[in-house]
């Protein structure tokens, strides 16, 4: 325990009330950061944020005069614990803050999103993991995320809705981005003659694409982008079951149907739960 001496009593409860005030604001919404960061994580970015609590005790010896019951007074008034023990002609005292339940550590944790995942060579579909993946809007709420991604032949299920190009966010993939509870309600909302098939005879089919990382760089260009055709996908079955798997690295499967190849054989069609941390 630290010592001050009686002269500095007075200095020593006025930076313990400016280290309460910190500590209330804290709890009001500030973000511990690491030691030395330019900027904390918002509080409104962090999912699941681990709450820390912490205490601090602090104790002096001091000759109690009426001037320092008054600061003693005033910290009991913020809500700080006093006690004291008299020794000889002068007493110590012990102040205690104690804060909990109130700070979030400023460490994102992996949310989900669920895009479909076709398993084009059939063994099994592989995710990197997310600091490994892409960055990409998987949630698509306009700010680019940290999300686990497909690696070698398996493939994202994607449309270019706005006809601008390119693949911008999860909401021009197949999954929760838009409200619909998985991937496979919102491309049966595209199943036009309603057979529960999606094939040529529905006018999506044209316009799907296959997204691939085939060098798993994080990255999606090029022959790495074809359409269901050109992959040999004859159609997509809507009529999935509920599964549960999960592979370890913070990714799951919820629903499971097939596709269906030209030359007749089938392949798995997953609504995959992707891990991603979200963007700011």
């Amino acid at each position: 325990m630290k010592k001050l001496q009686p002269a500095g009593g007075e200095d020593a409860v006025e930076r313990i009330l400016e280290f309460a005030a910190k500590v209330s604001r804290a709890q009001q919404g500030a973000s511990l950061g690491a030691a030395g960061a330019s900027s904390a994580v918002p509080a409104s970015a962090i999912s699941g944020a681990a709450m820390q609590s912490f205490s601090l005790e602090i104790g002096i010896e001091i000759e109690i005069s009426a001037e320092i019951e008054e600061t003693i007074a005033r910290l009991e008034q913020n809500g700080i614990a006093i006690s004291r023990t008299t020794i000889a002609m002068s007493q110590r005292v012990r102040i205690g803050i104690s804060v909990s339940g109130g700070l979030q550590a400023a460490q994102a944790q992996p949310q989900q999103s669920d895009p479909l995942v076709l398993d084009l060579n059939g063994d099994g579909i592989d995710l990197a993991a997310v600091k490994s993946g892409a960055v990409f809007d998987i949630d698509g709420d306009g700010k680019a995320d940290r999300t686990a991604f497909v690696r070698g032949d398996d493939a994202l299920l994607a449309f270019d809705a706005n006809g601008n190009g390119r693949i911008d966010s999860g909401r021009e993939l197949f999954g929760d981005q838009e409200g619909d509870a998985n991937g496979f309600d919102k491309l049966s909302r595209y199943d036009t003659n309603r057979d529960g098939v999606i094939d040529q005879d529905d006018e999506i089919y044209s316009r799907l694409v296959l997204l691939r990382d085939l060098n798993g760089d994080g990255h999606v260009s090029g022959d790495e982008i074809v359409s269901l055709r050109e992959a040999g996908v004859r159609a997509l079955r809507l009529n999935f079951q509920n599964v549960s798997a999960s592979d370890g690295k913070g990714n799951s499967a919820g629903e499971a149907a097939v596709f269906e190849r030209h030359d007749g054989s089938i392949g798995n069609l997953v609504d995959v739960k992707f891990a991603y941390e979200k963007g700011a």
